[in-house]
C-alpha cells in the first residue's frame, strides 16, 4: 500500500523511499529475484533526483539480492562499493551496519572468508564510532567533574573566610577583655580547635567525594565491571616499555539481537548483568573484567602468573551456557563466542602492544562466530618474527591456518546451550 501510495504522489524522491523499503522487505523474506527489480527501479529514481542516500541503499540492496542469487562476487563488490559512499561521506555507523549485513549474507551462502573480512571491517567501524562516542562522554564526565570541584573549592574558601572572621572577634575580644586574658587564651584556643575539626572534615569530605567520581567514572554502570577508561589505566601494569604480556580473551554473545528482539532490551539488560556475574565469579580477583562495549567482555589475565589460555577458556564456555537466564518466567538459553591468545606470541615470542594484541584477538572471535558460535578459538602459534608479520597473517588468518602458518585451539561449547537457545 505504500508503494503504491507512493506512485500517486508522482515525487521520484517518496518513490525512491518505498522502494528500498519494499526491496528490503524482500531480501528478509528471501525473494532475491523480486528484491533486485524493485532495488533497480529505486536505483533509477534515485538517480534521476541525484538522491545520493536513496542511491546507496539502492545499490547495497541489489548486492545482497546478486548474492541471494549466487551471484556472490558480483553482488560483494556493489554491496562493498555502496558501504564505501557511506564512509566518504563520513556516516561511520550506516556504514558498519552496511558490513554487519554483507558479513550476515555471506555466511548465509557460504563465503566464510568474505564474511570474517566483512565482520573485521564491521568491527573496526564499529569500534571507531565507540571511541568516539566514548571521547565525548569522558569530555563530559570530565566537565561535571571539574564543576564538581571548583563548587568545593568555594566551599573550601567561604569556610575559611567563617574562620578568619571568627579569628578577628577573638581578637577584639582579647582588647576588650585584656582584664580576663586567662578566659580569652581558653576561648581562643577552643575556637582554634572547632576551626581545625571543621577544615579536616571539609579535607576528609573533599577526599570521599573525589573518591566516589574516580570510581564511578570507571565502571559500567549496568553490570558493574570495568569500563575503557578503567582499563586504559589498569593495562599499563601488565606492559613492558608499551608490549603487553598476558592472556586476553573477547568474549560475544551469541545472537544477542535475537533476545532484545524476542523478550525485550530488559531481558538484554539482564543476560548482560547474569553474564558479567558468571565471568567474574571463573576468574581470579586480581585478572581484570571489562565490559568492553555493547555485548562484549574483555578479560585481561597477568602473563607472569596465568593458567593455560585453553583451560581458562573452555571454563568460560561452560560458565556463560552452565543454566538458562531467568527473566520472570522466561528462561533465556545463552552462548558465547571467544577468541584468546597468549602474549608474547609463541614461538618466536613476538610483543606486540596492547591495542594490537586485542585487534588480534578480536579477528580470532570473529572466527568462532564464522564456524559455528557457542566456540572458542586461540592462537597456539604464529610463524611470525616480528610484529609486521603479524599483521601480514591476522588479515588472512583463515587462509594462513588452512597454510599451517598459524595454529588454532578450537573448543567447542555445550551442546545442549545451542538446542536451547533463545
Amino acid at each position: 500500500m505504500a508503494l503504491d501510495y507512493a506512485r500517486q504522489t508522482g515525487s521520484p524522491t517518496m518513490l525512491a523511499l518505498a522502494l528500498g523499503n519494499a526491496a528490503d522487505s524482500q531480501l528478509r523474506k528471501g525473494d532475491f529475484q523480486k528484491a533486485r527489480a524493485l532495488s533497480e527501479e529505486a536505483l533509477a529514481m534515485a538517480l534521476a533526483t541525484e538522491d545520493l542516500n536513496s542511491e546507496t541503499l539502492a545499490r547495497l540492496n541489489i548486492g545482497m539480492a546478486k548474492i541471494g542469487l549466487k551471484l556472490i562476487e558480483e553482488g560483494k563488490r556493489e554491496a562493498i562499493a555502496a558501504i564505501g559512499v557511506d564512509e566518504a561521506q563520513g556516516q561511520l555507523a550506516q556504514a558498519a551496519d552496511g558490513w554487519l549485513e554483507l558479513a550476515k549474507q555471506l555466511e548465509r551462502f557460504g563465503d566464510l572468508p568474505g564474511a570474517v573480512l566483512a565482520y573485521h571491517h564491521y568491527r573496526g567501524l564499529s569500534d571507531r564510532v565507540l571511541r568516539d562516542g566514548s571521547r565525548k562522554a569522558v569530555l563530559e564526565t570530565q566537565a561535571r567533574f571539574d564543576n564538581e570541584i571548583q563548587a568545593k573549592q568555594i566551599e573550601a574558601l567561604n569556610q575559611n573566610n567563617q574562620l578568619k572572621a571568627e579569628q578577628v572577634r577573638t581578637g577584639d575580644l582579647r582588647l576588650k577583655l585584656w582584664a580576663a586574658l586567662g578566659a580569652c587564651v581558653v576561648l581562643s584556643g577552643i575556637l582554634m580547635a572547632l576551626a581545625y575539626q571543621r577544615i579536616r572534615k571539609t579535607n576528609q569530605a573533599l577526599a570521599l567525594s573525589n573518591a566516589a567520581l574516580k570510581s564511578q567514572g570507571e565502571r559500567d554502570p549496568l553490570t558493574g565491571l570495568a569500563n575503557r577508561r578503567h582499563f586504559q589505566s589498569a593495562i599499563k601494569r601488565l606492559a613492558d616499555q608499551g608490549k603487553f604480556m598476558g592472556s586476553v580473551f573477547l568474549i560475544d554473545i551469541d545472537h544477542f539481537k535475537r533476545i532484545n528482539d524476542g523478550f525485550g532490551h530488559a531481558a538484554g539488560d539482564m543476560v548482560l548483568v547474569e553474564l558479567a556475574a558468571r565471568l567474574r565469579a571463573v576468574v581470579r580477583d586480581e585478572d581484570l573484567v571489562v565490559r568492553w562495549g555493547g555485548e562484549e567482555f574483555l578479560i585481561v589475565v597477568d602473563g607472569r602468573q596465568v593458567a593455560p589460555a585453553a583451560l581458562l577458556a573452555q571454563r568460560l564456555l561452560d560458565s556463560i551456557a552452565q543454566s538458562p537466564v531467568h527473566y520472570g518466567e522466561v528462561k533465556i538459553a545463552v552462548t558465547a563466542s571467544i577468541g584468546f591468545a597468549n602474549f608474547p606470541l609463541a614461538p618466536h615470542g613476538v610483543a606486540l602492544t596492547w591495542e594490537r594484541a586485542i585487534g588480534l584477538v578480536d579477528v580470532v572471535m570473529y572466527m568462532a562466530k564464522a564456524h559455528g558460535r557457542n566456540r572458542a578459538f586461540g592462537i597456539a602459534s604464529m610463524d611470525a618474527k616480528d610484529a609486521a608479520e603479524v599483521q601480514f597473517l591476522a588479515d588472512r588468518l583463515e587462509v594462513a591456518w588452512r597454510d599451517g602458518r598459524v595454529s588454532l585451539q578450537a573448543l567447542q561449547g555445550s551442546l545442549k546451550a545451542e538446542e536451547g537457545g533463545a
